[in-house]
């Protein structure tokens, strides 16, 4: 067991018992609600153990009637920092003012966890908390955590259950969505199926409608693939909402540039120092951001001296940055333009796409400039879905 941030803040100690009776001593303590743990055997009459300071004056019947010995073998806490320190006038006053800070801020809310989003995104359950007035910063005594599940599943009909929790400093809130009606009502209007974009088709999977292409066919962009309208001319027909998947091996070419210039933050010069304040491994004050482009360099981390609390004190340089223009060699421009190269295939390839080859071809131009053609093949679903009002009967 670890001594709790209560028992720094109080004090504890470190005792040793010798005698006879010390199993009966460890039983006695506990039976009278004295707070004994950590107890560890050093042979068979001694036994060391932790105690906090209100509670090691409570043994002293407990020594006489069982004839053992206690002595204190380590103290640790804040009283005894603080009396370490008592020639520090100012430190001691500092350490004051450290302990109210943290009795006030401990009764109060200062960070939102919000669990369980998946469909509902945690911004909109964010945004219902603030017109609940649910918010960093309020006091933990206005806060009816019971209430704040029932109004949340009471706004918005897609969340089945709803809890928050208070643990120190921190408010939890927990959501179950809401399962998908399987009697939900489905769009059943008539539609069909056209190709996205030029493509080979691979696969073909009409769950509703008639397929109007076969595998190895090399389509275009609005080629009718599924038919939702069965309807033929001098016969009786009807319409389906088509559905399926039609997947083709799409080629993407592509060329990006780089150079004979690139831009880079550098430093200015201008530097200043930023202190930063951390509370639950969590930055509740930032120092840094006095200019506009930066980058930091932390040169120290050290806890509040004496109190092992999660209060954290970061310090360091904080340094200005400013775009700067350079004429850059070769090898950084191919660097460059191969990263392009990846950022620009990301934006244009859809997240389900399996892509079959890729090549590229990198080319110094007279200017200095770095050119990337690239090439690659996919394979994806092509399919797009089109209201058949909106296009040619047969």
């Amino acid at each position: 067991m670890q001594p709790s941030v209560w028992n720094y803040l109080l004090g504890y100690v470190m005792i040793q018992v010798e005698g006879q009776g010390i199993e009966r001593f460890v039983n006695l303590s506990l039976q009278n609600g004295i707070g004994i743990w950590g107890v560890r055997r050093k042979s068979r009459l001694t036994i060391t153990a932790y105690v906090t300071l209100e509670d090691f004056y409570k043994l002293r019947p407990l020594v006489r009637k069982l004839h053992c010995k206690v002595h204190i073998v380590r103290k640790r806490g804040v009283p005894f920092a603080l009396i370490r320190r008592r020639s520090r006038g100012v430190l001691l006053l500092g350490w004051i003012l450290v302990l109210a800070a943290l009795f006030v801020a401990s009764r109060y809310v200062w960070f939102i966890d919000v669990e369980g989003c998946y469909q509902i995104e945690e911004a909109e359950v964010r945004r219902m908390l603030d017109d609940m007035s649910v918010k960093s910063g309020m006091a933990r005594s206005g806060l009816a955590a019971a209430d704040i599940g029932k109004q949340l599943k009471a706004m918005d009909g897609r969340i089945a259950w709803a809890g928050a929790s208070v643990s120190g400093v921190v408010l939890k809130v927990e959501i179950v969505e809401a399962a998908e009606e399987p009697n939900s009502p489905k769009d059943t209007s008539p539609v069909s199926i056209y190709a996205a974009k030029d493509g080979v088709i691979t696969e073909i999977l009409a769950l509703k409608g008639k397929p109007q292409v076969e595998l190895g066919q090399a389509v275009q962009a609005g080629d009718l693939l599924i038919n939702g309208d069965l309807r033929t001319e001098g016969a009786p027909g009807y319409m389906v909402h088509a559905d399926g998947t039609v997947r083709a091996k799409v080629a993407y070419s592509f060329s990006v540039k780089a150079g004979p210039e690139l831009t880079s933050l550098a430093r200015t010069g201008r530097s200043s120092d930023y202190t930063e304040v951390w509370l639950f491994g969590r930055c509740i004050k930032s120092g840094a951001g006095e200019f506009q482009n930066y980058e930091t360099e932390l040169e120290r981390e050290s806890p509040i001296n004496g109190l092992f609390l999660p209060l954290v004190i970061k310090s360091g340089k904080c340094y200005e940055l400013q775009e700067t223009a350079h004429t850059a060699t070769e090898t950084e421009l191919r660097e460059t333009v191969i990263i392009m190269a990846d950022q620009k295939l990301s934006s244009i390839i859809p997240k389900n796409a399996r892509i079959l080859s890729k090549s590229s071809e990198l080319t110094l131009q007279e200017d200095g400039s770095v050119v990337a053609v690239i090439n690659v093949t996919t394979e994806e679903d092509i399919g797009e879905v089109r209201s058949i009002t909106d296009s040619p009967l047969p």
